[in-house]
C-alpha cells in the first residue's frame, strides 16, 4: 500500500508556546483519521511500527509531541498545567481538520496523553467519533507517601522545573526486551519526573474523576494488568462512570504500560482500528 507522510514543526502564533513536532501517516484514502497524543515522556518515534499497520486498515494518523517531549520545543517533560498540554492538542485538531477534512476524526491519548485526551474531549466532544485511550494516567499504580507528596507540592511551587529521577527502565514498561533497550537507548526520552508537571497531573486527575459523567461519546481503553505506573481501577471507575452508552474496556492480561510496544502488540492494535472502523460511518462527512 502506498503510504502519505509527512512531518515538521508548527509554530503556534496564537500563544509564546514552543513549536510542536508532528509527523502524519496515511493511506491515499483514508476512511478515519487519529489524532495521537503520546505519554510523559513519549514521542512520535514510538509510534512508528503501528501508524503504518493503521494506514492499512484505513486510518490515517497525526502524531503530535507535546511540548518538552520528543521533538518538539520546551523544557523536558514540564508543563505548569494540563491547559498547556490541551493547547498542543487543539492544534493537533486544527491540523486534523486541515489535513482529514472528510472523514471522522478520534482522538487517542496514552498514559498521561490519555488524561489530556480526556480533557480534550471534555472541553468539546463535537469533533470526535470516539476516544481512545491507553493505560491513561488517572492515578499511579502505588500510592505516594504523604510526606513525599507534600515535600513534592512544595518543591512545584518553588521550583517547578526540578527533575526527580523516575527510577522507571524500559523494561518496567514493555515485556519485550528489544524494545525495553531501545526505550533505554532513546536520545529523546528523559528519565525525569518534573514536579511541575507531577501537581499539574494530580490536579488534572482530579478534575477528570469529578467530571467524566459527562462524557457521552464512544469510548475505548486499553490496560495491561502488569501496568507498574497507572493505576487500572482508577481508569475502569472514570469509563464507568462516564454516561456513553458505547464503553469497551479492554484488559490484557500480562501487558504492562504501553500495549502497543509491548510483546503481542499487533492484536491491540489491530482491535483499536477495528474498532474505529466499526464507528466511523456514522460519522462520515460529506
Amino acid at each position: 500500500m502506498k503510504l502519505v507522510r509527512d512531518e515538521g514543526l508548527r509554530f503556534d502564533r496564537k500563544s509564546d508556546g514552543p513549536p510542536l513536532y508532528w509527523s502524519w501517516t496515511s493511506p491515499e484514502k483514508p476512511t478515519a483519521a487519529l489524532l495521537v497524543l503520546p505519554g510523559y515522556g513519549d514521542h512520535a518515534w514510538r509510534y512508528r511500527h503501528v501508524v503504518p499497520r493503521w494506514a492499512e486498515a484505513g486510518v490515517a494518523t497525526l502524531v503530535v509531541d507535546f511540548r518538552g517531549h520528543g521533538r518538539s520545543g520546551g523544557i523536558r517533560g514540564f508543563g505548569r498545567a494540563v491547559g498547556e498540554f490541551m493547547s498542543d492538542a487543539r492544534i493537533g485538531r486544527e491540523m486534523l481538520r486541515c489535513l482529514a477534512p472528510n472523514v471522522p476524526h478520534f482522538v487517542f491519548g496514552h498514559s498521561h496523553g490519555g488524561l489530556v485526551a480526556t480533557h480534550v474531549a471534555l472541553e468539546d466532544q463535537n469533533p470526535w467519533a470516539g476516544l481512545v485511550l491507553s493505560a491513561p494516567y488517572f492515578d499511579l499504580r502505588f500510592p505516594v507517601p504523604t510526606v513525599k507528596r507534600l515535600a513534592g507540592e512544595l518543591a512545584a511551587r518553588i521550583a517547578p522545573t526540578f527533575g526527580i529521577p523516575s527510577g522507571m527502565m524500559g523494561i518496567d514498561v514493555v515485556r519485550c526486551p528489544q524494545r525495553a533497550a531501545e526505550y533505554d537507548a532513546d536520545p529523546l526520552g528523559f528519565e525525569v519526573v518534573r514536579t511541575g508537571w507531577f501537581i499539574a497531573a494530580r490536579r488534572a486527575q482530579a478534575r477528570a474523576r469529578r467530571h467524566a459523567s459527562s462524557l457521552s461519546l464512544p469510548i475505548y481503553c486499553v490496560f495491561g494488568t502488569d501496568d507498574r505506573i497507572a493505576r487500572i481501577e482508577a481508569a475502569k471507575s472514570i469509563v464507568d462512570a462516564a454516561k456513553s452508552r458505547d464503553k469497551t474496556f479492554d484488559v490484557r492480561v500480562d501487558y504492562r504500560h504501553v500495549p502497543l510496544a509491548d510483546l503481542n502488540w499487533e492484536p491491540v492494535a489491530d482491535t483499536i482500528s477495528q474498532w474505529i472502523a466499526a464507528r466511523a460511518p456514522s460519522r462520515a462527512r460529506d
